[in-house]
């Protein structure tokens, strides 16, 4: 996180981002976003035996994770099953969530929905990847 916010300061910096609301905000979604990502690795790593077949796994879930999440471009046009499929991945409710900040001044309130998906994927994928972990 620090990265990030040395990066964010950064470009902040030469391009003069306009932020509307809080940075602690910003700062508690980009957080949990990160959490829920790394869970998202540590429970691919746990269940594969070589590191090998975790980057292709990692490959085929971050792909469409990136493409469906509105990271790249607008799903407003898109087929509304494709907006629901999006729905299950979380840098879909990362990315609505820091937009909603930074450019509607959005609060924590507002946010607290995606907030709490982020904190309950990452405890999900968290707990079932201790669930598989082995030592061999």
């Amino acid at each position: 996180m620090v990265i990030t916010a040395v990066v964010y300061a950064g470009c902040n910096l030469f391009l003069e981002f306009n932020m509307q609301g809080s940075y602690w905000t910003l700062l508690l979604v980009a957080t949990l976003g990160a959490m829920c990502m790394i869970s998202i690795g540590l429970l691919i790593a746990a269940h594969t035996a070589s590191e090998e077949l975790a980057g292709g796994l990692l490959n085929l879930v971050t792909w469409p994770m990136m493409l469906l999440s509105g990271a790249w471009f607008s799903l407003e046009g898109a087929q509304l099953w494709v907006q629901k499929l999006a729905l299950l991945f979380p840098l879909t409710h990362m990315i609505s969530a820091a937009r909603a900040i930074m450019n509607e001044g959005a609060t924590l309130a507002q946010v607290m929905p995606q907030v709490w998906v982020l904190g309950l994927m990452s405890a999900v994928f968290i707990a079932v990847g201790a669930y598989v972990f082995r030592w061999e």
